[in-house]
């Protein structure tokens, strides 16, 4: 890419080997066209990097390991569930 923009800017596709290197691609709309592509591309890599990391589903290889005990329903998910407070024999 920076190759391809080099070539833009100095007018490398003249034949004339001899011709000193213009840069009048600076005052016109190549340059312009360079800029933009150079901006959207840093907003496409910040924005890729913003991104947070997939999240890994629990009980899968490299996975978190499963910690509650689970009931399997009739269509395949699964409903995890941990009880808190007093037991259910030693309530009132």
């Amino acid at each position: 890419m920076l190759l391809y923009m080099y070539l833009i800017l100095t007018n490398a596709k003249t034949t004339n080997t001899h011709r000193p290197i213009s840069f009048q691609a600076y005052n016109g709309e190549k340059f312009q066209g360079c800029l933009a592509v150079l901006f959207v591309g840093f907003v496409v890599y910040a924005y890729c990097a913003m991104q947070p990391p997939r999240s890994k589903i629990c009980g899968t290889p490299n996975g978190p390991s499963v910690t509650s005990p689970r009931i399997k329903h009739c269509d395949g998910r699964y409903l995890a569930y941990k009880e808190h407070g007093v037991p259910r024999d030693q309530e009132v």
